[in-house]
């Protein structure tokens, strides 16, 4: 009770943070027609499942994706020149419904849903229609406060320097099991029974040419994958969506998130991308397939498992 008190005296003496629209715009609408402030939010559409944020800096625009359906979409404000957000694939860190900033004056923070431990996070706050913040990023009031109960620990948000190009959509070969033609090696395993539910991300390594597989933050898997050519992965963020034929994951429709480095080619040029670049062991492709549902994240880099699986994740921003 004295934690709800103190939380609404601070919106009441900070009237900047009850900028934005009380109620969700309808349910269709663009999210590039939306003004500061404004927000889509449609839960039902998935009302559960794992949860994917995309913050796209040059749109000022927040997706979120639950079970590989959008539930939601609002403008945003993110950081001004000279504190600028950084882009990367990081991981939800810590959550606090009334925090207040370490760094700035013990500013409000409401609904705050920590990115890293040096200052960078999603909260309320106010949207002048422009990047403004000292790095995080602000979200209507109302929009926060619906993504804040959504989001649990550890939930993959991606920040991207690009537009979202929510259309695109690719198959990974590494999940074929046909054409898969590496053989398992030492230290591989399958272990299911070490986290019997929970959402799905798999993490390929081009450093350590290793797949791991996590589920609700452990790792039930691992196996050695190949690399056709000699050049990197670079960063590559997926979620499996809705829609995929029951039972044929391999075959199921994935959004490759846009993100620097991305080898985007035309669709006559897919066979040479990055992505379908990955082959791991046919055997390990048939039980993972039996898990994967929509929802599913695959993070790709070129960083050793143990930073890209780290708790703290970021993922190109520590490549750079």
């Amino acid at each position: 009770m004295k934690q709800l008190l103190a939380f609404v005296l601070m919106l009441l003496a900070v009237p900047a943070l009850a900028q934005g629209d009380a109620k969700s715009c309808p349910a269709g609408t663009d999210p590039m027609a939306l003004n500061p402030g404004q927000f889509v939010w449609m839960p039902a559409a998935a009302p559960d499942g794992p949860v994917l944020v995309v913050i796209s800096l040059p749109q000022q625009r927040a997706y979120v994706f639950r079970n590989g359906v959008q539930i939601g979409a609002a403008r945003v404000s993110t950081g001004r020149p000279g504190y600028e957000t950084p882009a990367g694939v990081f991981r939800v860190l810590e959550k606090d419904i009334d925090h207040r900033s370490n760094l700035y004056d013990d500013a409000p923070m409401p609904f705050m849903l920590r990115l890293t431990w040096g200052g960078v996070a999603l909260h309320a706050g106010y949207d002048p229609g422009r990047p403004q913040s000292h790095g995080c990023i602000r979200m209507p009031l109302a929009f926060a406060r619906d993504l804040f109960s959504a989001v649990p620990l550890g939930a993959i948000v991606v920040v991207t320097d690009r537009a979202l190009e929510t259309g695109l959509r690719v198959s990974p070969a590494l999940l074929t099991t046909d054409t898969a033609v590496v053989e398992g090696g030492k230290g591989d395993h399958w272990s299911p029974e070490r986290a019997p539910s929970g959402p799905v991300t798999l993490v390929v390594s081009g450093r350590d040419r290793q797949l791991s597989v996590m589920r609700g933050g452990v790792e039930i898997g691992r196996t050695r994958i190949t690399i056709a050519g000699d050049s990197p992965l670079h960063t590559h963020a997926l979620m499996l969506m809705a829609g995929a034929p029951e039972g044929t994951p391999a075959s199921g429709s994935w959004m490759l998130v846009d993100l620097p480095g991305d080898a985007l080619l035309p669709p006559e040029a897919k066979d040479s991308h990055d992505v379908d670049r990955i082959r791991m062991p046919p055997e390990f492709a048939r039980a993972l397939g039996g898990i994967l549902t929509p929802g599913a994240t695959m993070l790709i880099s070129d960083l050793p498992l143990d930073v890209a699986g780290g708790s703290e994740l970021q993922l190109f921003g520590a490549e750079k």
